[in-house]
């Protein structure tokens, strides 16, 4: 009589609770935890553009983990007698935070007289003081060029280098990074129809 009970109730409580064989493939399938990040980063998206073309860049912002960033400088050389940069422009991060965000651009040439500029960047907190949180993670601005229309077909590297300060205390961050871009320039009806980033750090 009582196994006859204790199967009665192993049914009953089958009834009540289904058994899915999904639900253990469910589990299977959780997202892996994303491991810290262990740098603040500056990236910049890479692109396709044909003489004439103007375009906007967008400046992706990363903090490290647990750390409150009040200030941001980053450098860009690249060779500009076909690049011109034109103007920077507020994103969401800026807007949000109200940021200060600014650029100078210098103008230069290289050892073999080829003309090249400089694109300083900086983010900063009208008063630091006040500030509640750090810059937040996502898209700083947009840097806008233009290929001169006699531009010739080239891969034009942006170098990146920059440094980035805590907020309240402004010490420098010992982990910071600013990423390399590229602006590939193609002769009219070459371009690729698609332009790829893959930001993955």
């Amino acid at each position: 009589m009582r196994t006859i009970t204790i199967r009665l109730f192993f049914w009953g409580v089958l009834l009540l609770f289904p058994f899915r064989p999904d639900a253990f493939c469910q589990l299977e399938d959780l997202p892996e935890e994303a491991p810290p990040r262990t740098t603040t980063r500056v990236a910049f998206e890479d692109f396709n553009a044909t003489p004439g073309m103007s375009f906007s860049i967008p400046i992706y912002f990363t903090p490290e983990d647990g750390v409150e960033v009040g200030r941001l400088k980053v450098e860009l050389g690249f060779i500009s007698e076909n690049l011109k940069f034109v103007k920077l422009d507020r994103g969401i991060v800026a807007e949000l935070g109200d940021l200060d965000l600014k650029s100078e651009l210098k103008a230069g040439k290289n050892d073999n007289g080829i003309e090249t500029s400089t694109l300083t960047i900086t983010a900063s907190f009208p008063s630091p003081d006040t500030a509640e949180n750090g810059i937040h993670e996502g898209v700083l601005g947009y840097l806008v060029f233009r290929v001169d229309e006699n531009g010739r077909a080239a891969n034009i590297k942006l170098r990146a280098s920059g440094e980035a300060a805590e907020l309240k205390t402004n010490k420098p961050l010992q982990n910071f990074e600013a990423a390399d871009a590229t602006v590939d320039v193609f002769a009219a009806g070459d371009r690729p129809v698609v332009s790829c980033f893959f930001f993955t750090h």
